[in-house]
């Protein structure tokens, strides 16, 4: 038993859950209350205090204390919301509910003459809607047929026709509604939510559910309130921001609506050219049959409406498969009870990280939080440390990694606000003063307001009496007990290896579902804890401190750097750097030669490097940071990778042909930093160029490489498809820019964005109603013209067309030239330059070969 979604209303707490015998609704009187100094209270807060409990019974009584007592004393937890409390007492580290999903998509009418229907612009009714409950491992299909002969045709004559154009799954009940009108059709889809508590569809935030929304308004406003539970309120109209637009979403309280897009962009992280649906699929689930159709959905629709159904199923196909494949809403779902919060906040950050701390203080450490300050701040917390790469090609390449840096600085240094002892004003030259022993006067101030001017001997000669470390942004930590961020940072940590320890003993079992269980809940730690530096570097977030982000950043580069120069002293016989066997560095890794000239030697060689080094991080941070021996034994290395050959450009630019990874076996091409690896190269392409590299360092010959790439370009000048040597983009502020132009001619605009504009003026010059308009947020193709139009000389077509218009073909001609030298000469010549060589041409392939003769 545990929740689906709650709503306050008045001074009663709503709580949907969903039980054994089906979702149910629980009520709860609105918790009030707060907190205050008294040094006889029951209650302790973060800092150590005594608390006195302050409740009421209404929110008004609740509001009129809170203002008598803002500014005469500290409030504690005054701004923690009622609906998080009663989450809180009620269903902390209750087991997730199995929730019932709905995966569907809707498909929309067109009018050649009005083009395609919008939120903004629902004018088109909806002319079929295909559907997963996947509590009922079943599928469905509701459709208005383009004329009435489908009336009279029978639901298994319909699917025998399906069928025959596309199997369908097999493993599932699929039935088919063929309805009269889109009332008829919206009326079935209501009925067949009814008892789902989540609505997931792939962009369906931005389209299909305010689509529906705006449809089902148009019906009657009791219509749309049935897309969330009866006892719920209406679903709302709001805006999000969207790469510099706006987009019209519909915010409902009860039934949870869950982007698949969104969420699988939480969780993959990873940027693609396109995330068009069919390209993810075929990404994720590569085994499934492709389905494809000529000409526009709309044309399909009404000259063949098999194909036309079967393809909308085959949508909710793909979201089956996504869950069974990746179990990113059970994840999703995990995730939220985890902390407990709502749904609504797993897009976000901070307010999960928040109810996850919050909680654990409450329930772990019986302690309770401070409210939340927003002052506005102005200094940015430094970035990570880089070094200058030696640049060129180096052979036999090892590597050392810090495990989980920013989490273990945190646990190291004891960092956490209520942890602060105060701040010397001379910053990281304060830290730097006393860990070197020099004799300088500094001054801190402390927390309570007193200043104190000492020498750096006496300073360090204090810290240590009291148990006081130093950070490297010379931030004074109290070390004689751990710290609630460092506390909830071990728990996740121990939590996680705890997880990953079921995982293997259940895989080794053959135990697959278990095992996937346990995978969940050790990639849900290892979320929390990656991002809670980041949390905690937001001035936003309830427990940001600048000082707490800048010790994190600066004691991190302090530690990088000893590692490098102990990895320096180990191969080169000198604690220092710049070195000569150290190739590069970032944030919590170094490369460095081997000094071997074999895969078995460098091998030996990174792995006793790893263990050397690790033997003196609890002497460092002892002698560097004043650390006492409590908190010895968390900073660590571990030997990553082993590269027989590998190519550096610049700070954080290379590529190594890996052969050993973690003490596996490996024949991978590691990619960081190169446009070869970004999404503004075609995957088909950047795959090419890639693994030519991969054959040349792994020892194929220069000529060998240079052909392959001159074959690219020859292949790529002839191909008849253009939007092969498109270069993809996602674009921002189109309809900003757009407005701007139209006010101002000589606007300057970003190429990218130029190219759309022009894309949509030409939409409009030969009345385009089949193809899209570009919009903020969109993936793009930008192609360079052989001549300029006015102030354009490049035109954008989105990523995700069915088919490039004719009047593209027939006005407009690409200059290959300038594509495929975007395409692949740009993305290689620094590569090439590290190197010593140039990016291969015909006609120096054909001189070379002169000379050779």
């Amino acid at each position: 038993m545990s929740y689906i979604d709650i709503l306050q209303i008045r001074d009663e707490i709503c709580v949907w859950e969903r039980t054994e015998k089906g979702r149910e609704i629980r009520l709860f009187h609105a918790p009030y209350h707060f907190y205050i100094p008294n040094p006889k209270g029951e209650y302790t807060s973060i800092y150590g205090d005594k608390l006195e409990k302050l409740e009421f019974k209404t929110k008004e009584e609740f509001k009129l204390a809170k203002n008598h007592f803002k500014g005469k004393t500290q409030l504690f937890e005054s701004d923690i919301e009622p609906t998080t409390r009663i989450l809180s007492e009620h269903y902390y580290q209750k087991e997730p509910p199995g929730l019932h999903t709905c995966y569907f998509d809707i498909e929309v009418d067109y009018d050649i003459d009005r083009g395609f229907a919008s939120v903004e612009e629902p004018y088109a009714p909806i002319n079929s809607i295909a559907l997963y409950n996947d509590w009922q491992n079943r599928m469905v299909l509701i459709a208005v047929p383009p004329d009435s002969k489908w009336y009279s045709v029978s639901t298994k004559e319909i699917l025998d026709s399906m069928n025959k154009v596309a199997p369908l799954p097999k493993d599932v009940e699929i039935d088919i509604y063929i309805c009269s009108g889109e009332r008829d059709l919206l009326s079935r889809f209501l009925s067949e939510i009814k008892d789902s508590d989540v609505l997931s569809g792939w962009n369906s935030r931005v389209f299909d559910l305010p689509y529906l929304g705006a449809r089902l308004e148009r019906i009657g406003k009791s219509w749309l309130r049935k897309l969330t539970f009866e006892e719920a309120p209406k679903p709302r109209w709001g805006e999000v921001e969207r790469m510099g637009g706006t987009s019209t979403i519909l915010e409902m309280v009860g039934r949870i609506s869950l982007d698949y897009l969104e969420v699988f962009k939480k969780f993959e992280v990873t940027e693609r050219p396109s995330f068009k649906l069919e390209s993810i699929a075929d990404e994720v689930l590569p085994d499934m049959p492709k389905l494809e159709y000529e000409g526009s959905l709309a044309d399909l629709y009404k000259k063949d409406f098999i194909w036309f159904i079967r393809y909308n199923i085959r949508d909710t196909e793909i979201l089956k498969g996504f869950e069974e494949r990746l179990g990113y809403i059970d994840l999703a779902n995990r995730f939220v009870h985890d902390a407990p919060t709502r749904f609504k906040n797993l897009l976000g950050t901070l307010k999960l990280a928040e109810d996850a701390i919050m909680n654990y203080c409450h329930h772990e450490k019986n302690v309770i939080v401070y409210n939340k300050d927003t002052k506005e701040i102005e200094d940015t917390i430094q970035g990570a440390f880089v070094l200058e790469p030696q640049v060129g090609m180096h052979e036999f390449i090892g590597s050392v990694d810090l495990n989980s840096l920013y989490p273990s600085v945190i646990r190291t240094i004891n960092i956490s606000p209520e942890k602060i002892i105060g701040q010397f004003d001379e910053n990281e030259n304060a830290f730097e003063s006393i860990s070197s022993n020099q004799n300088i006067e500094l001054t801190c101030l402390f927390e309570d307001g007193e200043q104190k001017t000492a020498s750096a001997l006496d300073w360090k000669e204090l810290c240590t009496s009291n148990k006081w470390a130093v950070s490297a942004h010379g931030t004074i930590f109290d070390q004689n007990s751990q710290g609630i961020i460092p506390s909830i940072v071990s728990h996740w940590m121990s939590s996680r290896k705890e997880y990953q320890k079921l995982k293997a003993e259940f895989k080794e079992k053959g135990n697959k579902e278990k095992s996937t269980y346990y995978d969940k809940l050790q990639y849900i730690q290892k979320i929390k804890n990656n991002s809670l530096f980041g949390a905690i570097s937001n001035q936003y977030f309830r427990f940001f401190d600048l000082r707490a982000g800048e010790s994190i950043t600066g004691t991190g580069k302090v530690i990088l750097m000893h590692m490098v120069k102990k990895v320096a002293e180990l191969l080169d016989n000198e604690y220092t750097y710049p070195s000569e066997s150290i190739l590069a560095g970032d944030t919590d890794s170094v490369y460095f030669n081997t000094q071997t000239d074999n895969a078995k030697h460098a091998i030996l060689v990174s792995d006793r490097i790893s263990e050397l080094v690790n033997e003196t991080f609890d002497s460092f941070v002892s002698k560097t940071f004043l650390c006492t021996s409590d908190f010895n034994g968390i900073i660590r290395c571990g030997r990553e990778i082993v590269a027989d050959r590998g190519i550096f450009v610049a700070k954080k630019m290379y590529m190594l042909h890996i052969i050993d990874n973690e003490g596996y076996a490996s024949d991978k091409l590691k990619v960081m930093g190169l446009a070869t690896k970004r999404t503004t190269l075609p995957k088909e392409i950047a795959n090419y160029i890639n693994d030519s590299i991969k054959d040349f360092l792994k020892g194929s010959s220069w000529d060998d490489f240079s052909l392959k790439i001159v074959q690219l370009k020859e292949e790529l000048q002839s191909s008849k498809d253009i939007m092969r040597i498109g270069l993809p983009k996602g674009v921002k502020k189109v309809e900003e820019y757009t407005q701007r132009l139209e006010r101002e001619h000589k606007v300057n605009l970003p190429g990218h964005v130029a190219a759309s504009i022009f894309w949509n003026q030409n939409i409009d010059k030969y009345q385009d109603k089949l193809s899209p308009r570009i919009t903020s947020g969109m993936k793009i193709r930008v192609f360079y013209l052989n001549q300029t139009y006015g102030r354009f000389k490049s035109i954008a077509i989105p990523t995700d067309i069915d088919k490039v218009p004719d009047w593209v073909l027939e006005n407009y001609t690409v200059d290959t030239d300038a594509q495929i030298e975007r395409l692949v000469d740009k993305p290689i010549e620094g590569i090439m330059a590290a190197i010593g060589k140039k990016v291969p041409t015909k006609q120096d392939r054909f001189a070379d070969s002169i000379l050779e003769f």
